[in-house]
């Protein structure tokens, strides 16, 4: 993977509402940038994913970033919500909302190369029936 020209995305990162003093607070998205590169899922990283219903090559891309911020995943335990990425394909339908499903061993895999990056598995939200972004 060559990070010759990386882009910058941005990542929401949902939070759960829950109760502050015996008062409901509602959920917040919070916002940050990172650098990387996006590239089309391949079979072997489906594979993956197939214990999931109704992932497609269609609706799936590999990030690659360099950042050391760790984003959340589908399959992470507890309380909180996977990370959306913001992306736009230069396809003419502006920026579409990818959510982070996977991540080797449930956090960023670190490839021993003199380039090491981190690499994720999104998928696009519309693909996702209980998704609400």
């Amino acid at each position: 993977m060559s990070f010759i020209k990386p882009q910058k995305y941005t990542v929401r990162r949902r939070t759960v509402g829950g109760y502050v003093n015996g008062v409901y607070k509602e959920a917040s998205d919070i916002t940050f940038i990172i650098k990387g590169g996006v590239q089309p899922i391949s079979g072997k990283e489906l594979d993956l994913l197939d214990e999931q219903e109704g992932v497609s090559l269609r609706g799936s891309r590999v990030l690659y970033t360099k950042s050391k911020k760790v984003l959340r995943t589908i399959r992470q335990d507890g309380p909180t919500r996977p990370d959306m990425v913001e992306i736009d394909d230069g396809d003419g339908e502006g920026v579409e909302l990818w959510e982070v499903h996977f991540s080797n061993n449930r956090g960023p895999r670190r490839y021993n190369t003199p380039a090491s990056h981190f690499k994720y598995i999104l998928q696009r939200a519309d693909e996702q029936n209980d998704i609400n972004p």
